[in-house]
């Protein structure tokens, strides 16, 4: 075999071997497309009323017409789906009864129940029968929660639980526990009535005596989505993203959240915290924590190592929390960020406004975040523009280039952006088919081109037609600048590259 038929055998196999490495990429499409978020939302039940704790000395006796009340003051609205009272019962009084009502008027010392009960906007009363197997007969008593039919939603005021046993009778009955004396709530107090409610007195209890009871509900925090990335700002680094919705009261939107809400990621076998910080927006937004290559280092990421939550620094410190799970986990493929960000920014766009658009702007590059969605990601998750922001930010594409109208025209403010250029349906395969390889979706278009660019040109150079391929080069290289994945430095370096094996050939042709 002849030196230029080994020549052109070696350049066959090399063009074969790329032309099928570019062939299996296209053909992983199907596989590796698709990002797996963790979209699991986790809500809280946490306690709103008492804000003190009733510790019960004495009990009264529950049963037929002989009822107790205990009214209690709502500062700040919210929803409440469970009402907890202490006691225990002697017999079988059937079942015990628990009411949500208004009382009569503001004043604690003076207000008693009414018979309205408080009626959720479903129209569904705001009371529950619990059956006397629930409580113990024990004489220590027992907390028993007793679930509504739907949660009642309190407005700041004065309402009032009333419990009753109306199946009870001197041997069957229901024993609530309060403290007598003392008054240690001060937003409201103990009633009894001898008529079924008729009217209430003071001939069981006193001004200053208040049962036993609790009022449960959503605490207003949810987390939304929780993703985990890495190498984000540098090697090796961690950087946890979560979108969440913070309704809390007791200072919802009356105070600043940075005060009284943090982020924290703790590893559960030492319970140190490795990372925390701030909340600084209310209602649905994001928050993030970032570690530095040094912080995160000696982390390990295994199944229920780590728990990330949201914590009130206030009252109880109640808290919402996520065991972090390898879904959550989703590497350096930071194009995974941006769709996270944009379906985020969708969420909290309906959920804060009724609007999926109201942070987003739709582009020729696709979806993008207007000025109030960076606003609220640049506050959530610091270095985002300056890292991310080409891709998922409108600032990027506004930068004044305008049309002969003189408007902002997309197409030209993004004229050097490969997205936009080469299209968002092929833009997107790209960028499906690298990120397994840990690539952008631009840098795989620069290695087909470049891949076709040596198949043409170093095939056409043995077979003695130059100069066609090194015209077909060229176009292959112009095509690639039209669609914006090859930059100037590559059409040097391809430049070089034809020279040196035009000066090969020339030498080969001299020997």
């Amino acid at each position: 075999m002849s030196t230029g038929s080994i020549r052109k055998a070696k350049l066959g196999r090399f063009t074969l071997v790329w032309l099928l490495i570019a062939g299996l990429l296209f053909v992983s499409n199907g596989i590796f497309a698709t990002a797996v978020y963790a979209e699991d939302t986790q809500t809280q039940i946490t306690q709103f009323e008492p804000d003190v704790e009733i510790i019960g000395n004495a009990t009264y006796t529950v049963r037929s017409n002989s009822i107790a009340a205990q009214t209690f003051t709502v500062t700040l609205s919210h929803d409440i789906s469970y009402i907890s009272i202490y006691g225990y019962i002697t017999g079988d009084p059937s079942y015990v009864q628990v009411q949500l009502r208004t009382a009569n008027g503001t004043v604690v010392a003076t207000s008693v129940p009414t018979k309205n009960l408080v009626y959720h906007w479903f129209s569904s009363k705001s009371e529950t029968s619990m059956s006397s197997a629930c409580f113990t007969g024990n004489e220590t008593g027992s907390w028993v929660m007793c679930e509504l039919g739907h949660a009642a939603k309190l407005d700041p005021g004065l309402y009032s639980v009333v419990v009753r046993a109306p199946a009870g009778d001197p041997a069957n009955y229901f024993n609530w526990y309060y403290n007598d004396g003392g008054d240690p709530y001060a937003g409201g107090r103990a009633w009894t009535s001898d008529d079924d409610g008729g009217t209430w007195d003071e001939a069981s209890v006193d001004s200053d005596d208040d049962f036993m009871f609790e009022t449960w509900g959503e605490s207003g925090l949810i987390m939304q989505s929780v993703n985990v990335y890495n190498s984000f700002y540098e090697d090796d680094d961690w950087l946890l993203v979560v979108s969440y919705i913070n309704k809390a009261p007791t200072y919802y939107k009356s105070d600043d959240i940075e005060q009284y809400f943090r982020l924290r990621l703790t590893e559960n076998v030492t319970g140190n915290v490795t990372g925390e910080t701030v909340l600084r927006s209310w209602d649905a937004s994001v928050a993030s924590i970032y570690l530095n290559a040094d912080e995160a280092s000696w982390l390990e990421w295994e199944t229920g190592n780590f728990t990330l939550d949201i914590v009130a620094t206030y009252g109880d410190g109640f808290l919402i929390e996520h065991t972090l799970v390898p879904a959550d986990f989703i590497g350096d493929t930071l194009n995974f960020l941006d769709r996270w960000c944009i379906a985020q920014a969708q969420w909290m766009g309906t959920i804060n406004h009724g609007d999926d658009m109201y942070y987003l702007r739709d582009t020729s590059i696709g979806l993008v975040m207007n000025e109030k969605g960076i606003s609220k990601f640049d506050l959530g998750i610091p270095r985002l523009g300056a890292i991310r922001g080409e891709h998922i930010y409108e600032s990027y594409i506004d930068e004044a280039i305008l049309n002969n109208l003189g408007e902002p025209d997309p197409q030209l403010q993004s004229k050097f952006v490969w997205n936009t250029q080469l299209g968002v349906t092929l833009s997107g395969i790209l960028d499906n088919l690298a990120s397994p390889f840990n690539m952008s979706g631009k840098i795989l278009g620069l290695i087909i081109v470049i891949v076709l660019y040596v198949a043409v040109v170093g095939v056409s150079f043995p077979t003695g037609h130059q100069l066609a391929g090194t015209s077909a080069g060229f176009i292959i290289i112009l095509m690639g600048m039209i669609a914006g994945v090859v930059d100037v430095t590559w059409i040097v370096l391809a430049g070089i590259a034809v020279l040196a094996m035009g000066l090969r050939q020339l030498i080969l042709v001299g020997q």
